[in-house]
């Protein structure tokens, strides 16, 4: 269950804030990356100069493949081995599925990259800075993959800002020594924590959306002068890699007005306090709905029937809060308009369950799913009994697949009797209505086998304004 670096420590929330690092959940991983536009505004002392460190790393690959008179040969294996590193573990960001681990470029993805960019030398010069840029051409790239490669380029920076922040912060756990420096153990991972600050993270960074060369060319009129004989403008559909790849490989005057639209875009740090995309906000909204809606769990025996009351015990108190206490509102953005996304509703409920059950002292192992597995809950207790709760928002055109299909699968591979299927109706009060309908229509044994609880999430005015 998600336990962030500080309530894991125990060190002082406020002094580490102070210290501008990114408080990471140990166990689950967010969904920032380290976005390379912004390492020049960087206050923190051990990323002054990362960017430069970062271009010259990629000019030197760029340098050997100019040497390399073809695939295989000496020059080629070198800039090879240089696109060969270990995956650097620790800093709980990324696409990962389950838990905590990264991607890092494997054999077959280094040679992709290394064809292109040998490609692109042939028919111009290739600025450094195109590395940065390499998953709006490069299929199998990703803005996870570049921060990966950030992350190796960087790590002895990490390392030591890390291990500063560490130090001053007070903390005493166990550590791991790495090179010259001694930073966190993370024991639901295994591995090291790496801190990174808040002001090098976005969760989508600069470079990935230039794969949206449509919003690029509005926004850089000499982009779109030299793009309109590559793409069709007029079409709905978003060009593909392949075709951006075409584009800077066919017209020199294209990728430079593409490298220089980039440069000259100003980064935008993320906001971490509004957390627009609520991607950490969770967490600590989670911790306090517990304490704002209290309950009280009798759990006297390990029986199944007593698991099932705790896991219906834990839900009626979300459903409660959100209806009853004004809680729907941390399922919407701060207008108060937009629902958040499945995966941040599902988090939050992640950290409202980890809360009631450390506050009633219930030895039960509530294991939640990133939100790209199978299951997004599964509470245990003791070794055979388990129930499983998963959650979609109304707006998901996976309402009926996920009663008919998903969760009588999960039932399944997990050796389970009990679901429960929560339901959060952020508005869409006639979908809802409908698919309820459909529910109890069903056979009275799977009805028995997945209890539908329906969540009003709808927005409601206070009680001053109703």
């Amino acid at each position: 269950m998600p336990i962030s670096f500080t309530d894991a420590s125990g060190v002082d929330k406020e002094t580490f804030a102070a210290s501008g690092a990114y408080d990471a959940i140990l166990d689950i991983d967010s969904r920032f990356f380290i976005d390379p536009a912004l390492l020049p505004a960087s206050s923190c002392p051990e990323f002054q100069g990362a960017r430069e460190d970062l271009e010259h790393y990629c000019s030197g690959v760029i340098s050997l493949l100019k040497l390399s008179s073809r695939p295989g040969d000496r020059r080629w294996k070198q800039a090879d081995k240089l696109l060969t590193f270990k995956e650097i573990k620790g800093t709980c960001l990324g696409y990962s599925k389950e838990g905590v681990a990264g991607n890092a470029i494997g054999p077959t993805l280094r040679k992709n990259i290394l064809n292109s960019i040998t490609d692109l030398l042939e028919h111009g010069e290739v600025d450094p800075i195109l590395f940065e840029l390499i998953g709006a051409f490069e299929e199998g790239v990703g803005c996870d993959r570049i921060s990966d490669l950030i992350t190796y380029v960087l790590r002895e920076r990490i390392l030591a800002f890390t291990e500063r922040v560490c130090i001053a912060c007070g903390y005493s756990g166990n550590t791991v020594k790495i090179a010259d420096f001694a930073v966190p153990y993370n024991p639901y991972a295994k591995s090291p924590t790496l801190l990174l600050p808040e002001d090098i993270l976005h969760p989508l960074p600069l470079a990935e959306e230039f794969e949206d060369i449509d919003r690029v060319c509005v926004e850089n009129e000499r982009v779109r002068q030299t793009a309109n004989d590559w793409f069709d403008f007029s079409s709905d559909k978003r060009p593909t890699k392949r075709q951006i790849f075409q584009a800077l490989r066919g017209s020199v005057e294209f990728r430079d007005a593409y490298v220089n639209a980039y440069k000259s875009s100003k980064p935008r740090p993320y906001d971490f306090k509004k957390d627009s995309e609520g991607e950490s906000a969770w967490y600590e909204n989670g911790k306090a709905f517990a304490e704002a809606n209290p309950l009280r769990i009798s759990a006297k025996s390990e029986s199944a029937e007593s698991l099932a009351s705790i896991v219906d015990a834990i839900c009626n108190s979300f459903k409660h809060g959100v209806e009853d206490n004004g809680q729907w509102e941390l399922l919407f953005d701060d207008a108060k308009v937009k629902p958040r996304k499945e995966r941040y509703a599902q988090r939050l409920f992640a950290a409202i369950a980890q809360s009631y059950c450390q506050a009633n002292d219930i030895d039960i192992n509530p294991e939640v799913n990133n939100g790209n597995g199978p299951v997004d809950f599964k509470f245990s207790k003791g070794y055979s009994n388990k129930a499983l709760v998963e959650i979609k928002m109304s707006a998901s055109s996976q309402l009926d697949h996920c009663l008919d299909v998903q969760i009588p699968r999960y039932l399944e591979q997990e050796a389970c009797d009990k679901a429960v299927y929560l339901l959060i109706d952020t508005g869409n009060h006639k979908k809802v209505q409908e698919f309820a309908n459909r529910y109890r229509a069903k056979a009275p044994e799977v009805r028995e086998s997945i209890e539908l609880l329906i969540v009003d999430a709808s927005p409601k005015e206070s009680a001053s304004k109703a």
